[in-house]
Formats: C-alpha cells, structure tokens, sequence
C-alpha cells in the first residue's frame, strides 16, 4: 500500500515517460493557478499505451495528482473539445479514479474535472445531476471552459472522501 507522502514521487517514478506539464490536447488546454509544488499531471492514454494491464475500460485523459498539508488529492481530467455525452463522461472519469485507487488506497480528496469548448443548457443540466463514486462517496463534476483555470483555493474546499 502506497503511503499518503509517497503518492505524488511513487507515480513520477513508476510512469515517468508519460508525465506532462500540463492537461491539454491540440486546441484545449486547462490552466492550473496556484496549485501546490507538490503535484503530477499524468497522460492516461500514454500508460494505457506503454502498460495496458494498468489501465482498464475507459479511462479520463489526465490525472492530476497533489499533496499540500498531509492531504492527497485527486482530479480525474477529461477534456472534449467536440460532443459531451454526460454518461460516458462520467465513464470516463470513474476509470480515472479506478486507476488512481490502483495504486494509492489510503484516504484522499477526489475533484472530477471536465474540460470543453462550452456546454448546451441541456448538457450542464444532466452534468450537474451526475454523481461520481470515489471512495465510497459520491462527487460531482466540475466544468471548466478550455483555456479555463482551475484554482487551487476550489480544490482544497473539497473534503477528505474516506
């Protein structure tokens, strides 16, 4: 079982060819303000390439991974720049999550992010009424716009899931 202080440097080293500086794809990016020294952002389709048995089903684009004051958090990223389709979104991001429990299982914060280019009032509206399971708990989704910022003060907020 990984420790909680190990997080963040277990993953750097065990998928070290497929950490990334940041969560974008060619014409969407997520910007990260003020977010602890202390973090990984990890390309998911890249470990489903070069290591398939650690990756199962469908999966998010990104991890991001992050340690400030004993806490560990996770945020399962994925980005649409085309359709969103609130269940498979949901899919998508509960694989994220799967992954991370893989290899971390003590006790963390979870904070799903999706990033699009924008969202039909119809589309939000299921978003928002989409629970997500994360250690036993149920989260919601959080939306940004591509080219969006995700601050760290709204990730820190979320609490510890057991």
């Amino acid at each position: 079982m990984t420790k909680m202080s190990s997080a963040v440097p277990t993953l750097r080293s065990r998928f070290s060819q497929c950490v990334r500086e940041s969560c974008e794809t060619s014409n969407c990016k997520l910007n990260l303000n003020a977010f602890p020294s202390e973090k990984i952002i990890l390309d998911i389709d890249c470990i489903a390439e070069k290591n398939p048995s650690h990756v199962q089903g469908e999966r998010c684009d990104y991890i991001i991974v992050a340690r400030k004051n004993g806490r560990v958090f996770l945020l399962p990223v994925e980005v649409k720049t085309k359709r969103v389709i609130p269940d498979k979104v949901k899919t998508q991001l509960e694989g994220g999550i799967r992954f991370f429990e893989n290899h971390h299982r003590n006790q963390f914060t979870c904070c799903p992010i999706l990033v699009s280019k924008g969202l039909r009032p119809s589309i939000s509206k299921k978003l928002q009424k989409i629970s997500i399971g994360c250690h036993g708990q149920k989260v919601r989704i959080k939306h940004v716009l591509c080219g969006g910022s995700l601050s760290w003060s709204n990730v820190a907020r979320r609490k510890v899931k057991n």
